[in-house]
């Protein structure tokens, strides 16, 4: 899963900086995920300006919410498995 490629609309607008502490939070999380160790909702995030967000916060909340769906995805699966 590449959480790393920023969407073509808004690279220009993202800096370097940003891009590489991305790539390093997304892998983080997604080996987190993996492991079991910390669920997603209680590792510390970026704050997203709901009203409005710039381009680094949109991106990074949709790595918030792929992060969270791949939590579910493992995590769910083995609680089905161990109630069948």
């Amino acid at each position: 899963m590449d959480l790393q490629v920023a969407p073509p609309d808004s690279v220009d607008s993202l800096t370097d900086k940003f891009q590489s502490v991305r790539a390093k939070y997304n892998s983080i999380a997604l080996e987190l995920n993996t492991r079991g160790i910390v669920p997603p909702h209680h590792r510390p995030k970026m704050l997203i300006d709901d009203e409005h967000p710039t381009a680094a916060e949109r991106l990074h909340a949709r790595d918030l919410t792929v992060i969270d769906l791949q939590w579910f995805h493992i995590h769910g699966m083995k609680r089905r498995m161990r109630l069948s």
